[in-house]
């Protein structure tokens, strides 16, 4: 029974081409009875799985190739568009939000020359209407 098993977790592996791109452990083609059978024996004899289907592969050639893994898991799968909707959702947000604040991005300072000329002289201003305030009470109190 456990020999069995194994046989059909190793058929599992292998795709039928005749058989329509299912795999040998599915399908009711008389090509994967024969594929399980043989595998079956394979183990019987003392192979390990590797070896019963490398064996398979290189009797059948043509019909068989063996399963490649699973790139995702399913739920990774499942999850993935309704993930990429709400980024994208996200990302329309944040768009739309800049659009509304004239492309501002939070505050950043301009690059313009003439506006970084235009502070810098409202800055200046400021320093000497604050220094011309502060000069009296210094006078006074010296």
């Amino acid at each position: 029974a456990a020999l069995r098993r194994h046989a059909e977790v190793l058929a599992a592996e292998l795709v039928c081409r005749p058989c329509g791109g299912a795999t040998v452990a599915v399908s009711d083609r008389p090509e994967a009875e024969s594929v399980r059978l043989f595998i079956a024996r394979r183990l019987a004899a003392g192979d390990d799985g590797r070896t019963a289907i490398a064996a398979a592969l290189a009797i059948w050639p043509e019909e068989l190739t063996q399963r490649a893994p699973d790139a995702m898991p399913a739920w990774a799968q499942w999850a993935g568009p309704p993930v990429l909707i709400v980024c994208l959702v996200l990302l329309i947000a944040v768009a739309w939000r800049r659009m509304q604040w004239g492309g501002d991005a939070g505050g950043a300072v301009s690059s313009d020359r003439a506006e970084h000329e235009r502070l810098d002289r409202m800055v200046d201003r400021l320093v000497r209407a604050h220094d011309d305030q502060s000069k009296p009470d210094r006078d006074a109190g010296v």
